[in-house]
């Protein structure tokens, strides 16, 4: 490669060229044609791009491609960094997705289809994969920080805290863009569990308390997720009754 970006997002293109040169020399990764059993994928916390990414390839919505019917973990080699795991979080099934950076080009291959990717069961939407690759492609490599690129209001969900939580919890969030927001609990399974927030917001930070015993919970895991203005993200909590 003489400079540029390569971003393939294909576990067609991994069964078929993971083992040849394009593979080892220039994206840095390989795969060992085994499918893994997992379909949820997370990102690793050692990125700015897809560090607080949580996908499953699959689903049953409209907009849903169905289930990939082979999901190729990635090994990784030297130059290589991976960004996503197959696996919920906490689980390691192997890479899945894996950059290579170098002075003159850059490459990104994602061992999933992107239109697999609907928000199923709680997770992360494919629109919000495509804002991170764009912010991929504008700044990794650049030395310029993803925070300070994008403009001074940012989306998202900061650090709940306490986390594990035994009573109440707070919640802080940021918001672009003005506009109607939600704030909502699912239990693992993708089942609303409650609304923390509903309603119109300004753009800036935000912070929302939740009391697990006026929500009803019972102990276990749950995902808060943050919708507002086409955007979503989504971070787990456990609640210890």
């Amino acid at each position: 490669m003489n400079g540029g970006t390569f971003i393939i997002s294909s576990q067609a293109f991994v069964r078929i060229f993971g083992q040849q040169q394009i593979m080892y020399r220039y994206c840095c990764a390989t795969t060992d044609q085994q499918s893994v059993e997992s379909n949820f994928i997370h990102g690793l916390n050692n990125n700015p791009y897809f560090g607080s990414s949580y996908f499953y390839a699959g689903g049953n919505t409209a907009n849903c491609a169905g289930l990939p019917d082979y999901k190729p973990s990635l090994t990784v080699l030297e130059g290589g960094q991976p960004l996503m795991a197959w696996g919920d979080v906490g689980e390691d099934f192997g890479a899945a997705a894996v950059q290579h950076v170098t002075d003159t080009y850059k490459t990104l291959v994602l061992a999933f289809p992107i239109e697999s990717l609907c928000g199923y069961m709680a997770t992360n939407s494919r629109a919000s994969l495509m804002r991170s690759l764009m912010d991929w492609h504008l700044h990794a490599g650049t030395g310029v920080p993803v925070e300070d690129a994008n403009s001074p209001a940012r989306f998202g969900l900061d650090a709940a805290y306490p986390n594990p939580f035994n009573s109440g919890a707070v919640v802080p969030f940021n918001l672009s863009l003005s506009g109607d927001a939600n704030l909502a609990l699912f239990d693992l399974n993708g089942r609303k569990a409650a609304d923390l927030f509903n309603g119109n917001l300004s753009a800036g930070s935000h912070v929302i308390h939740m009391s697990g015993g006026e929500l009803g919970l019972v102990s276990g895991c749950y995902l808060v997720r943050l919708h507002a203005n086409s955007q979503t993200d989504i971070q787990r909590i456990l609640y210890l009754k």
